[in-house]
């Protein structure tokens, strides 16, 4: 066991990674499998020898690896690539750990290869195949940054995917919620229709009726309450914690403190230039501003009076409060 010598190295899947498992399992032979993983990667002739005690040889022929295929003893059956942790299942097949728990823990009791009953679920290391694929990588490092980026393209795509099924369910619900409204509303309307020639007393309390379904459904005031005239494009918009009043920024370059409850502008505070965010101190009344002058300032909104001025290497498109109101932090297009 353990010789393997010719240059068509033995590459039959199955059978080459059984070998490879018997070959190399004890302590002695383990450098064989760094061995073995360098010529694949060189494409060479080996010769491990009859006698452990015989030095191997490694006679490298002038090809370019660049061009030679993954050797398949190196793949996983199941996800037809590099293996990082190949580990031997009851049958004798090789493939790579977390694709075989994979396929376990979808509940399949069957050989991926052979669709034969596996007697246990039980995964023995190969750690000489291990270390042949490690050598092997080694001395292939565009295999290596090939499989990194794979990877890193499966995690790219399993958290697109995972979103995707998320915003499907909120979707889903979404829809759900609108049908019943519609039909809720269809259901009003016919009742409505059908009250058209009741006396006037029954008529009021259907529409009584349907105006209290209509607050409970939300639908009850979704005209306008107010308009609130600007000079320009309104880019950014903030409430006051206490909700009382609220904060305009707008490319007039104006900042407007407005009172919620009438409408009225409280106060206007002029700035350089068109004026991208706005947010309140959470327990006061200051306020900070972002600008397109690319500046960052610190207002006083119940004088008005600007208290600090922190200039950026780019127009300042947003900014954020410390829920402790601490200290803020700015985003710019710096």
């Amino acid at each position: 066991a353990g010789c393997f010598s010719g240059a068509a190295l033995p590459d039959s899947g199955l059978q080459f990674r059984r070998a490879l498992a018997m070959a190399v399992t004890a302590p002695a032979h383990h450098d064989n499998a760094h061995l073995l993983g360098a010529a694949f990667a060189r494409h060479c002739y080996v010769d491990f020898g009859v006698d452990d005690d015989k030095v191997d040889k490694v006679d490298c022929s002038p090809v370019n690896p660049a061009v030679q295929p993954i050797p398949s003893s190196f793949e996983c059956p199941i996800t037809k690539e590099v293996m990082k942790q190949p580990v031997l299942t009851s049958d004798g097949q090789c493939y790579d750990k977390e694709a075989i728990q994979a396929w376990f823990q979808r509940g399949n009791m069957t050989s991926p290869v052979t669709n034969l009953p596996l007697s246990s679920t039980t995964l023995v290391p190969c750690a000489s195949l291990q270390a042949a694929i490690q050598e092997y990588l080694r001395h292939r490092p565009e295999v290596q940054v090939r499989e990194l980026d794979r990877r890193a393209y499966e995690v790219a795509a399993q958290q697109l995917q995972s979103d995707l099924h998320g915003k499907q369910v909120v979707s889903a619900t979404a829809d759900v919620a609108m049908e019943a409204m519609r039909a809720e509303l269809r259901a009003l309307a016919a009742k409505l229709m059908a009250s058209r020639e009741a006396p006037e007393q029954q008529l009021r309390s259907v529409a009584a009726e349907v105006q209290s379904r209509l607050s409970m459904l939300g639908v009850a005031h979704i005209e306008k309450e107010r308009e609130i005239d600007h000079g320009n494009e309104v880019c950014c918009v903030a409430w006051h914690p206490s909700g009382s009043r609220l904060a305009t920024g707008s490319a007039d370059k104006k900042l407007r403190l407005i009172d919620a409850a009438t409408g009225k502008v409280q106060r206007e505070g002029h700035h350089g230039d068109l004026v991208w965010c706005v947010a309140w101190h959470p327990f006061s009344s200051r306020l900070a501003t972002g600008c397109g002058d690319k500046r960052l300032r610190l207002i006083d909104a119940a004088t008005g009076q600007v208290e600090r001025e922190v200039e950026h290497g780019g127009v300042v498109t947003c900014v954020a409060w410390h829920p402790s109101g601490s200290k803020l932090a700015t985003g710019s297009a710096d």
